[in-house]
């Protein structure tokens, strides 16, 4: 028996169609179980796992992020940890569908997600970048906590108002220098929210190593020749660090970090930029909260970018043991507190509040009386 050319192409044909068929079905199975598998991920709140099937970015949606897949994984990690501290997690998924759109495989996932109890129902839209998972569109207003972006220039903060400024491309890219002796000192990142002013600072040239970074003299002069002072550096890297000044500039200026001393290296560094100025929104209080003769006086909130100040006066005899506040049934530790014991006047900073969606808060003070050793709270509400 013969078989014509004819019938053999045709043949061939049938069994290349479907070979196409089954390829590309084989594909969509595949792209489905890293589609359920994410969310199962998600749903047991196992971050670790579910970072293995994100697609890693930083300035563009569609271009891999430059650090390596380890670190990016390490950077992802980092911010799930903020999750916990809100009290989120995803608690249901509903429907997993999809769809092609121009030729692009695009799922859709319906869900619900909780914070303190409190239940919403949320919608991700994700397609496949490198055979991993980019969640383009989201109702969740958490996403940027679990999707795959990761900080682009605050890589070594832990600092919760940074890294979401970073996220949200607040962050100022610069790469402005000072050079002396040998050694350049750069600055590469800035923000400035109306409460404080941070740098991305690095150092390269010939200068001693140490384990915690020694800088001598260091100040922000701004264009109206007002300094502002370091509050503290992080360790950072071998060469970089995040510099956070007390303050910051009320409108866009330029301004001048100076530097005099690099670990143990004297010189004279001065590197000059444009510095843009986040207007913090400010409102005025006039409510007190009074418990064993100890009484806190709280007189102005302001809503910055990367941070949340909260004015006011304290007085009384006790010993403070703890302090947080309380946003949404969720309590909330204080980033810092201080207080000067002259004028009784207390700062209180916590993380960024956004004054729109949130619409009150309670502060919360544990006294220790130091002769009774009794304990007891005074307790603060704010409404606005």
């Amino acid at each position: 028996m013969t078989i014509s050319i004819k019938k053999l192409l045709k043949i061939l044909g049938i069994i290349l169609i479907f070979s196409g068929i089954g390829f590309y079905f084989n594909k969509v199975i595949i792209k489905d179980i890293c589609v359920k598998s994410y969310y199962q991920h998600l749903l047991k709140a196992e971050y670790d796992k579910a970072a293995n099937y994100l697609f890693y970015w930083d300035k563009y949606s569609d271009r891999p992020a430059k650090l390596p897949a380890l670190a990016a994984k390490n950077l992802y990690l980092r911010k799930t940890e903020l999750l916990t501290g809100r009290g989120y997690r995803v608690v249901e998924i509903k429907d997993i569908s999809r769809r092609i759109d121009d030729g692009l495989l695009i799922y859709r996932v319906q869900g619900t997600y909780e914070v303190n109890g409190e239940r919403n129902s949320f919608e991700d839209e994700l397609y496949f970048i490198n055979n991993k998972i980019m969640i383009e569109n989201s109702t969740d207003p958490y996403l940027r906590y679990r999707d795959g972006k990761i900080a682009r220039i605050f890589q070594e903060s832990y600092d919760e108002g940074l890294i979401f400024a970073d996220l949200n491309n607040l962050i100022q890219e610069k790469e402005k220098k000072s050079e002396y002796n040998g050694i350049i000192v750069f600055v590469r990142g800035a923000i400035a929210d109306g409460v404080r002013t941070v740098l991305k600072v690095a150092v390269e040239g010939k200068y001693p190593g140490k384990e915690e970074w020694d800088f001598g003299n260091i100040q922000l002069i701004d264009g109206a020749g007002k300094r502002y002072l370091p509050v503290k550096w992080s360790k950072g890297s071998e060469d970089e660090t995040l510099i956070e000044f007390a303050g910051s500039p009320t409108k866009n200026t330029d301004v001048t970090l100076t530097l005099k001393r690099i670990n143990g290296v004297e010189g004279k560094w001065e590197v000059k930029f444009p510095l843009k100025v986040f207007r913090p929104v400010e409102l005025g209080f006039n409510i007190s909260g009074k418990e064993h003769g100890n009484e806190l006086k709280i007189k102005k909130i302001i809503f910055a970018k990367t941070i949340t100040k909260i004015e006011g006066e304290i007085s009384g005899d006790d010993l403070f043991e703890e302090t947080y506040a309380i946003i949404a049934g969720n309590k909330i530790n204080f980033k810092s507190v201080s207080v000067d014991n002259q004028s009784h006047k207390i700062n209180l900073y916590l993380m960024p509040v956004d004054y729109l969606k949130v619409n009150n808060l309670k502060i919360v003070i544990k006294f220790s009386n130091p002769g009774t050793k009794e304990s007891f709270f005074l307790n603060t509400d704010l409404k606005w």
